[in-house]
């Protein structure tokens, strides 16, 4: 399951960012929920935005991917986000 995804299903956030249209995630309620998964098995791959705020010793690597500006506009909208949204993102 994507982290996004696992957010609004269960209801990691507190308050919704009107400006966007979307829940803000809470960092202590995110980690809460995957400290279980995340200290009792190895071979997990977690894909999210930031990763500042996950613990250390959660992980053995950390890599960074990036793409450019027009291949991020093209998966931004066929996601269906608005423009306000993907001006902020690109």
């Amino acid at each position: 399951m994507k982290l996004a995804d696992m957010i609004n299903q269960k209801k990691l956030y507190t308050e919704m960012n009107e400006e966007f249209g979307v829940p803000e995630f809470d960092e202590d309620l995110v980690c809460d929920e995957l400290e279980p998964l995340m200290s009792t098995r190895g071979g997990i791959i977690l894909e999210f935005h930031s990763c500042d705020f996950f613990p250390e010793r959660w992980f053995d690597l950390v890599v960074h991917l990036s793409c450019g500006n027009d291949s991020l506009f093209d998966r931004l909208k066929e996601r269906g986000y608005d423009q306000k949204k993907i001006d902020e993102n690109i």
